[in-house]
């Protein structure tokens, strides 16, 4: 009887719960799907005025749609990126959209952008309302004597700014007056390497900068006579070092304030008594050590060597009163030399290129199995062969779920050996449910069997979150290693950005027609005439269509399909052509 008199109807509830539900979906479902449904929704679209507006992987027409249709006042927040899969989209944006007008702009990140186009933005939007600003300005290509300041902008944001992240190369920076915004939390990182006296004026110069990410320990000595302490960094990271520890010892002395401690790389860093009695005199104030060291051992070096690395970090200053516990590993990678690599638990690093290696011998390790879950790793490339699936099974069976949760790019490279090996064996080990970007290859020149190509097809098709695929191949004897109709065969419905390799014209064709949501497509060639016959294509065959050459490439921002019908009345403009060294 109370079903009788209850009916269920998402369009009987309140419009602010449907704007709630609104807030954990994307523009484009927001905007294209749910507002055609009927005009009760358009109407309640219509009043959101909180999009989180993230154009990446968007096809031109429907990006120019909504920078058109959705006003700058209901934007709440912004992400911007101008690397070459976007092909000139901060430009668009710009051309389209009033930012002066985006009065409820809480956030705003902005990635692979130009110096110009920064200062642009930064000076059409207001910067008061501001709460998050995330910045990774473009390496840029000219000489250092050429490169212009820091925005200026940025010197004079406001206190309700309560994040900040600035990442650019420091040859595109000076040191003056960098940074001095009030009591916001600010963030730098460095692409590349500079002096020490530089570095150091700069961290001087900025009061608030509480948090820095390097490369390297910058060259030359620090003066510690003219630079005394940058008390006020709380969290520093080293994400590529080559110095060996006395050098950064010399460093880290002017950091005592520092909290969080991340250090990657380096030469002479496995001596943990050494670390120790640093830390208690240096550092009192670090909670978080988090660190992946590697050093070149000969092949002599025994198991007991391993051990009494490890027991240097196995004190009760390490374990009882810090609690921070270390894993060390032998790594075999050339024939006279064995790599020795010692890391904080859990794992720190983000990228595994070696992950065959990585797991074949079990770590030594002081604690818990289930903290050899690898939280960290946001990517990792593995060759398919039965050694590989081999190891990370073993490792798979000391937890009960899978080592990496959080991977989000894999490049798969299938090697000789690849016979009887099941891509369903992954999932023992890695969440296939967060896999967003997949790369596959071959390092071989035979044809890739049937039974493999149906693996590779029920795997990609398993992927919910799967947006790019690239299928890379070097056109051994100058053909691909996949047929079309076999790309086209495993490639999922929902691909948005697709790399691909052709060998003839017609070819584009195919494509386009099967892979439906088809935003960007970058279509790698092996003779130069076919970079241009790629482009008379699109002229001919699509509107609003963006074409940029890539060296033996041609990366399309793809607009609109005429149809063959519509074709001789259709008014079209003609698509424009970026060449690589073109500034966008």
């Amino acid at each position: 009887m109370i079903s009788n008199r209850l009916t269920l109807s998402i369009d009987a509830l309140p419009v602010e719960i449907l704007h709630i539900i609104f807030d954990n979906l994307d523009a484009q479902t927001i905007f294209f799907s749910i507002r055609s449904l009927s005009r009760f929704f358009r109407s309640v679209v219509h009043s959101y005025n909180r999009y989180a507006l993230n154009l990446s992987f968007i096809s031109k027409s429907n990006y120019q749609q909504l920078c058109r249709c959705i006003p700058p006042e209901s934007i709440y927040s912004l992400t911007l990126s101008n690397d070459h899969r976007r092909l000139n989209q901060i430009n668009v944006l710009i051309s389209l959209l009033n930012l002066s007008q985006a009065s409820r702009l809480h956030s705003l990140k902005l990635l692979d952008i130009s110096e110009q186009q920064l200062n642009w933005i930064l000076q059409s939007i207001d910067l008061k309302i501001l709460v998050y600003l995330s910045c990774r300005l473009r390496k840029s290509s000219k000489h250092c004597a050429e490169v212009t300041n820091v925005p200026p902008t940025l010197t004079v944001l406001q206190t309700s700014l309560t994040h900040l992240e600035f990442k650019a190369s420091l040859t595109a920076m000076q040191s003056d007056g960098v940074l001095s915004t009030g009591d916001t939390a600010a963030l730098i990182m460095f692409e590349d390497r500079m002096r020490i006296d530089a570095l150091c004026q700069l961290v001087q110069c900025s009061p608030y900068l509480c948090s820095l990410n390097i490369t390297d320990v910058p060259f030359g000595t620090v003066n510690h006579a003219r630079f005394r302490s940058f008390s006020q960094l709380k969290s520093l990271t080293f994400t590529d070092l080559s110095v060996d520890i006395n050098d950064l010892e010399s460093f880290l002395a002017l950091t005592p304030a520092l909290v969080y401690l991340k250090l990657i790389g380096g030469r002479r860093m496995l001596n943990g008594k050494r670390w120790e009695e640093f830390i208690q005199v240096n550092l009192p104030h670090l909670e978080n050590f988090r660190f992946y060291f590697r050093e070149a051992r000969s092949r002599e070096s025994t198991s007991q060597d391993l051990e009494n690395t490890l027991n240097l970090f196995k004190s009760p200053f390490w374990t009882e009163y810090k609690k921070w516990f270390v894993a060390c590993q032998n790594l075999c990678r050339y024939q006279a030399f064995i790599s020795i690599c010692v890391y904080s638990i859990p794992i720190c690093i983000s990228h595994v290129d070696d992950c065959k290696s990585t797991l074949a011998i079990e770590p030594l390790i002081t604690s818990s199995r289930d903290m050899l879950t690898m939280h960290s790793i946001r990517s990792m490339a593995l060759t398919i062969d039965r050694t590989t699936v081999c190891n990370l099974q073993k490792q798979s069976l000391l937890i009960d779920r899978p080592l990496f949760r959080n991977v989000t790019d894999i490049e798969l490279e299938f090697s000789n050996d690849e016979s009887n090996v099941s891509l369903n064996s992954l999932s023992e080990f890695i969440d296939l449910s967060r896999l967003v970007h997949v790369k596959i290859s071959n390092s071989y020149s035979h044809k890739i069997t049937n039974h493999l190509l149906a693996d590779i097809k029920h795997f990609l098709r398993a992927l919910p979150n799967l947006t790019s695929l690239l299928i890379h191949s070097d056109f051994y004897l100058n053909k691909p290693f996949l047929t079309i109709e076999e790309v086209l065969a495993i490639i999922p419905s929902h691909v948005q950005y697709l790399q691909i390799p052709i060998d003839q014209i017609d070819q584009i064709d195919m494509v386009w027609q099967t892979c439906q949501n088809l935003s960007i497509i970058e279509l790698q060639v092996n003779k130069y005439t076919l970079l241009s016959a790629i482009i008379k294509w699109f002229d001919k065959n699509s509107v609003n269509t963006i074409c940029r050459y890539d060296r033996m490439a041609v990366v399309v921002w793809l607009g609109k399909r005429i149809s063959p019908s519509s074709e001789s009345d259709h008014r079209r403009k003609r698509i424009k052509l970026l060449s690589s060294s073109e500034k966008i």
